[in-house]
């Protein structure tokens, strides 16, 4: 979950230093937000999309440049068809000034809310986020919606189940099922942390094994990583498996003289099939494509929902821990079993 904010703070501070010049071209609201219904919080970055005439640099340091001055943003839950169950207004406030660059730097204005209580008793239904935007004075307004995705899971072998090692040797009971709906975008994360001791002083560090499902109307599972034979999309969490990605990720470096390790987390992401539009998008963007995917109306911009399920850090059994620091495959790591 963390990682997803820091994309969006990422996206949110890239989006407000680029400039888009269009001539003619009326003002519209420009809407960037990235919601979980496990947030305490909802925040969403609302700005107005940048039409200069005259000198840009002076006209981009004027706050009305970025922001409307008198918005009324609201978030709602809606059902599929439309109606509101509930809503909450969302009011403006001061968050850390952004990095330096063609707009102003502060204020940095964003919109927020609490959560809404009333959505836990509908998890089981079809729910959307839907963001409104008015501008009274001007007579505009943009609206966005983004699916709530369901709930992520992984099938756990029973030798996880209750536990807080992981036997890597346990080759009959190692399988691990990635949970996905074909509608939505999910992402497996194996998270490896570790410390490292360089400069007389021990240095935390971590790598992060990515399996990414995209959404589509039909899923070939044999295509996909772990996917052979037509099973569902599946890791082996053996000894070949571990040891193997631990030395293709951690890299040689003569400043490092030892390592302990402390555990690994399995993580399950859900996103909206929006958020995998709008990345691939990125992904696939050419000089000859300079439009963006957006799903805001009468806008620009992206609203996404996704939801994070992290189960508890697990350790290494003895036999494991050993052939970590000892095996053929890593010793070279200078991995130490105290």
């Amino acid at each position: 979950m963390r990682r997803l904010l820091y994309l969006l703070l990422i996206l949110l501070c890239s989006c407000a230093n680029e400039v888009d010049i269009l001539n003619p071209a009326p003002t519209v609201p420009v809407v960037y937000g990235l919601l979980s219904p496990e947030d305490s919080v909802h925040r969403v970055l609302v700005t107005r999309l940048f039409v200069a005439d005259g000198n840009i640099d002076s006209i981009a340091r004027l706050p009305d440049s970025l922001y409307f001055k008198n918005a009324e943003v609201f978030l709602e839950l809606r059902t599929p068809k439309g109606y509101v169950i509930d809503r909450n207004k969302m009011e403006p406030i001061q968050i850390e000034d952004k990095e330096d660059g063609l707009f102003l730097t502060r204020p940095n204005t964003v919109f927020e809310c609490r959560p809404f209580p009333s959505l836990a008793a509908t998890y089981s239904s079809e729910i959307d986020y839907t963001i409104t935007v008015s501008i009274p004075d001007l007579k505009i307004s943009a609206l966005a919606r983004s699916r709530i995705p369901s709930i992520p899971g992984l099938g756990l072998p029973a030798s996880l189940y209750g536990r807080n090692k992981i036997n890597l040797y346990d080759y009959q009971n190692n399988k691990i099922t990635i949970g996905h709906q074909r509608n939505e975008y999910t992402e497996f994360q194996l998270v490896f942390r570790f410390s490292e001791y360089r400069w007389d002083e021990w240095v935390d560090a971590e790598f992060v094994y990515r399996i990414k499902l995209a959404p589509g109307p039909e899923i070939d599972h044999r295509l996909l990583p772990g996917g052979g034979g037509g099973e569902p999309p599946h890791i082996e969490l053996d000894a070949p498996f571990l040891y193997n990605l631990v030395a293709n990720r951690i890299k040689d470096d003569p400043q490092v003289s030892t390592r302990k390790f402390y555990n690994i987390e399995l993580r399950i992401i859900n996103a909206d099939h929006d958020f995998w539009d709008y990345t691939w998008s990125f992904e696939y963007l050419t000089d000859f494509n300079e439009v963006n995917y957006s799903n805001v109306t009468n806008g620009y911009g992206l609203l996404s929902t996704y939801r994070v399920l992290a189960y508890p850090p697990y350790g290494l059994s003895w036999q494991s821990l050993d052939s970590l620091c000892r095996g053929t495959v890593t010793r070279h790591l200078n991995f130490k079993i105290w």
